[in-house]
């Protein structure tokens, strides 16, 4: 910091002071050479600053001024004297001053210029204002919900919500830009390009390995999508019965041959114990369908486990 008394310095100091407080209708000064100086005069007057000059060797007239270096001083000294930073007491000082009531004005200087009280330690003492109880809610509401907070960036594929009342509930879109904390403005692919802000709620990821992107319209299944197996009570997963319908050689095609196979059947069931290698496997159920009739051929742990199910069906 430089330190003087010319008219160059004191300019400079004020260019502070009016930029954190605005420029002052009028400024009160002695008569010393830099502040009677015609620098210092045509610095005031382009900033339309009435300049008033006290009477030389009569202190009085610049009363709240010489009142307020009395005071300053005597914090200096009191620093000086319990070996305290000058600069920390002062800055302390000016703080407690600043939110103290003036005996003259009966307001706060701190109220009087920004129009509220400074923010001390002590107001850890007063009750939360409604703001800040509003924000402590918030952040609870947030912790409270958990779950990770969805964003994409701009060139992302989504699928956005359609609300119309064709197609599907979902279509393909390209995210534009992010015009807000939760919002976004997407580019419809489907058809005419289209822009539409959407919130994140009504927006996923174009993921294409999803079930339902993989089923299409009127259930055509993707090789992806293939059904899926089946879990019992006991939580293992057990295949579903699948028909297959095979045309034997030298038959009409009114003749054909049905096998039902079931896993469970032919590795048996958990009470009853697998055939062992030497002992042959019990064959499926087969039924041969011609245009004379229909020949059955039940095995009887077969027919047993068909009279089970009739009896829980009764």
């Amino acid at each position: 910091m430089t330190h003087g008394t010319s008219a160059a310095l004191v300019i400079g100091k004020l260019r502070g002071m009016f930029a954190r407080f605005g420029i002052p209708k009028q400024l009160v000064s002695d008569g010393g050479p830099p502040l009677t100086s015609s620098e210092f005069e045509l610095f005031l007057k382009r900033n339309g600053v009435q300049h008033v000059l006290t009477a030389p060797y009569h202190p009085a007239s610049n009363g709240a001024a010489e009142n307020a270096v009395k005071t300053i001083k005597k914090v200096m000294k009191k620093a000086t004297v319990d070996g305290v930073s000058i600069e920390t007491a002062l800055n302390k000082f000016l703080l407690q001053y600043h939110n103290s009531t003036h005996s003259s004005t009966q307001k706060e200087p701190a109220v009087a210029m920004f129009g509220r009280r400074l923010r001390t330690r002590l107001d850890q003492l007063r009750a939360p204002s409604t703001a800040q109880c509003v924000e402590a809610a918030q952040q609870r509401q947030v912790a409270y919900a958990g779950g990770v907070q969805r964003e994409f960036a701009p060139g992302d594929s989504v699928l956005i919500k359609n609300y119309s009342k064709t197609g599907n509930n979902w279509k393909e879109a390209i995210v534009s830009e992010r015009t807000g904390s939760v919002t976004y403005k997407v580019t419809d692919k489907v058809g005419q390009e289209k822009q539409n802000t959407k919130h994140v709620d009504q927006m996923i990821a174009n993921k294409q390995k999803r079930f339902s992107w993989a089923v299409g319209v009127g259930g055509n299944s993707t090789p992806d999508a293939m059904s899926s197996p089946t879990v019992n009570r006991n939580g293992s997963e057990i295949a579903e019965r699948s028909s297959v319908s095979q045309s034997q050689p030298g038959t009409s095609p009114s003749q054909s041959v049905t096998t039902a196979v079931s896993p469970s059947e032919s590795a048996g069931s958990p009470s009853e114990p697998a055939a062992s290698p030497s002992q042959p496997a019990v064959p499926p159920t087969t039924s041969t369908t011609s245009s004379t009739g229909t020949s059955t051929y039940t095995t009887p742990r077969l027919r047993q486990r068909t009279k089970r199910f009739n009896y829980k069906l009764i």
